[in-house]
């Protein structure tokens, strides 16, 4: 193995100093970019939806482009449809259809189930911040929790405590089982994994690790099914 990028190091470790004093702990099992659009591209919530992170915060490009957005937003406005901007896309839900999706898991990948109350809801929400800065958006993985951190993506602002903030957390406990489908063929739906709640919803993520120091996903978490395992049943779905 070739010696780290010293960038990627450096990211690395500001990460892990965040999610060690966001998460109170320093049993960091793993950090993980997600990639937003392959993890959120069917299940996108409205912009005004979207949690917003790091107000007040706002990148130089930003305001260089700033004459240019009304135009740019009347645009899209024009070519989108108002949903996109007004309310969130219906999300899939209800019993019977679980059933069908889990049954039929064994060789198809679903982005997506549960409603945006549900715990998969909450967490694809935190993959969709609101910004007016760049925000790298990562999964962590500690001893006890499964967590979202957001990081304000400029270099020079990484290290300080307001660059970082929480998203998402829930107790590994609630996550009883993660499937490795990395060895699919990506489809419509380009992910690694699918996070499976306890709820009975779950979410596919495309995620990489941050720097060589963190191992795969799969070989820390407490359950992990290979793609050729089907979803297991909900005790209570959504």
């Amino acid at each position: 193995m070739g010696e780290q990028h010293p960038e990627t190091r450096a990211l690395d470790e500001a990460l892990r100093d965040h999610a060690t004093r966001l998460l109170e702990t320093d049993d960091i099992r793993g950090i993980y970019g997600v990639l937003g659009r392959d993890s959120t591209w069917d299940c996108e919530a409205s912009l005004w939806a979207r949690p917003r992170v790091f107000r007040g915060r706002v990148d130089t490009l930003y305001w260089l482009l700033w004459p240019l957005w009304f135009p740019v937003w009347f645009l899209i406005m024009l070519g989108s449809s108002p949903g996109r901007f007004l309310w969130s896309r219906s999300l899939t839900s209800g019993a019977e259809q679980r059933a069908r999706m889990a049954a039929a898991s064994t060789t198809g990948t679903f982005q997506h189930f549960g409603g945006w109350q549900s715990i998969a809801g909450q967490l694809l929400l935190s993959l969709q911040p609101r910004a007016r800065c760049a925000v790298n958006v990562n999964l962590v993985v500690t001893g006890t929790e499964l967590a979202v951190v957001h990081l304000d993506a400029s270099p020079r602002r990484r290290h300080r405590p307001e660059s970082a903030v929480l998203g998402f957390r829930v107790p590994l406990s609630s996550v009883p089982w993660v499937r490795d489908i990395s060895t699919r063929p990506r489809g419509r739906v380009k992910a690694n994994y699918e996070l499976g709640f306890c709820d009975g919803s779950w979410q596919a993520v495309m995620v990489l690790p941050v720097g060589d120091g963190n191992p795969d996903l799969r070989d820390v978490m407490p359950r992990v099914l290979d793609a050729s395992d089907p979803i297991p049943a909900a005790a209570a779905p959504e």
